[in-house]
C-alpha cells in the first residue's frame, strides 16, 4: 500500500459527515480516492488529500475537450444537448422572478447567462478555467469572476443564483452554498442540477456509475441530502425534481405488453405523435425522480435575513 492509499484509508475510517456532522463508514475506492457514506443522513464524499488541488482540474484546459477520463469529451456538444433543458429553465426562472441581476456559479463559455442577457437579466458569472473565463467574457462584454471570494468582494447582491452541474464538483457543499446565500438579496432564487446519486444505475452498480468521478465529482447526492444541504444553508422553498435525458423511464405493464409485439428489436417507446405523447406523460409523473439520472433544485433567499 502506498503512502497515500494509507492516509486515504486512515482517512476514510475517522471523517465526520460534512452535511450533519454523524461519523461516516467506508463505500469504495475510485481514481484513487476513498468514498463514504453517511451513517445517518447517507451523504456520500470523497476523501480529498491534503495535497490534492480540485481547481487545478478545471483550469486543465483537457478537461474541456475529452482530454481527461473525467470531464467533457465535447463541451460544444454538451451545450447544444443542453440548449433545450436551460431554456425551460429560464422560462420558469420567468414566472419565479423578475429579471435582475443573475449571477451563474461555473458559467464555462457564457452560453446559458448569453440566453438569460437576452431574455433581461443582467448577468455575472463566476469560472475557474482561464480559457473558458475569456471565452465567457468576450461572449457577454463583461468581466467574468474567477471565484466566489472575488464575487463577494464586488459588493453586488444577486436576485438569482444559478449553479448546474457544479456542487458535485465541490469538497465542502454545505459551507459553500451559505457563501452563495450570502451573496444574494431576499427572496431571490437558487437553482441548480446535479445528477442523481439514488438513480436506478447508480443504486445497481456503484462502482461502474460514471458519475462516480473523483477528483471531478467529489460530493455524492441523492434528493433527500441535497435538500438536507440546501435548507441547512438557511434557504426555504425548497423543491427537488428529477430531469429526465436520454432515459427513460418503465412503462406500464400493459403498455409494454402491447407495443413489445410491435417493437421488436428496437426501442420500446416509439417515435412519431405516441412516442411524445408516453414521454410527456412520463415527464408528468409524480415518482420520475426515482428513475432521473439527474435532478434539478429551486430554493428560495428567505425575505428576513436569519443566521444558518
Amino acid at each position: 500500500m502506498t503512502l497515500r492509499s494509507q492516509i486515504q484509508v486512515e482517512s476514510a475510517s475517522s471523517s465526520r459527515c460534512k452535511l450533519c456532522g454523524a461519523s461516516t463508514e467506508p463505500m469504495m475506492a475510485h481514481n484513487g480516492f476513498a468514498i463514504v457514506r453517511c451513517n445517518e443522513c447517507g451523504f456520500m464524499f470523497a476523501i480529498i488529500p491534503p495535497d490534492c488541488d480540485l481547481s487545478a482540474v478545471y483550469a486543465d484546459d483537457a478537461y474541456w475537450n475529452g482530454g481527461r477520463e473525467y470531464g467533457y469529451p465535447d463541451y460544444e456538444q454538451a451545450w447544444r444537448d443542453a440548449r433545450r433543458l436551460s431554456l425551460s429553465r429560464l422560462n420558469h426562472l420567468g414566472q419565479i422572478n423578475r429579471p435582475g441581476k443573475m449571477l451563474e456559479i461555473g458559467c464555462a463559455a457564457g452560453y446559458f447567462l448569453r440566453e438569460a442577457q437576452s431574455r433581461g437579466w443582467q448577468v455575472y458569472g463566476i469560472e475557474l478555467s482561464p480559457m473558458m473565463r475569456k471565452r465567457s467574457e468576450e461572449l457577454l462584454g463583461c468581466g467574468v469572476f474567477s471565484s466566489l471570494r472575488e464575487a463577494a468582494d464586488c459588493g453586488l447582491r444577486f436576485e438569482c443564483v444559478a449553479m448546474f452541474e457544479v456542487i458535485e464538483h465541490l469538497d465542502d457543499p454545505l459551507a459553500f452554498a451559505r457563501e452563495v446565500r450570502s451573496l444574494m438579496s431576499p427572496g431571490a432564487t437558487l437553482v441548480l442540477s446535479t445528477p442523481n446519486f439514488a438513480a436506478p444505475a447508480a443504486l445497481r452498480s456503484p462502482g461502474n456509475y460514471h458519475w462516480f468521478s473523483p477528483p471531478a465529482h467529489v460530493s455524492y447526492f441523492t434528493a433527500a441530502t441535497l435538500r438536507a444541504c440546501i435548507e441547512r444553508a438557511g434557504f426555504e422553498a425548497v423543491q427537488v425534481a428529477g430531469v429526465l435525458e436520454g432515459e427513460e423511464m418503465p412503462l406500464p405493464r400493459w403498455l409494454t405488453l402491447a407495443l413489445a409485439r410491435f417493437r421488436k428489436g428496437r426501442r420500446l417507446r416509439p417515435g412519431g405523435i405516441i412516442g411524445e405523447l408516453i414521454k410527456a406523460w412520463q415527464h408528468r409523473r409524480s415518482d420520475r425522480l426515482k428513475w432521473a439520472n439527474s435532478m434539478e433544485l429551486y430554493a428560495r433567499n428567505p425575505l428576513a435575513q436569519v443566521s444558518a
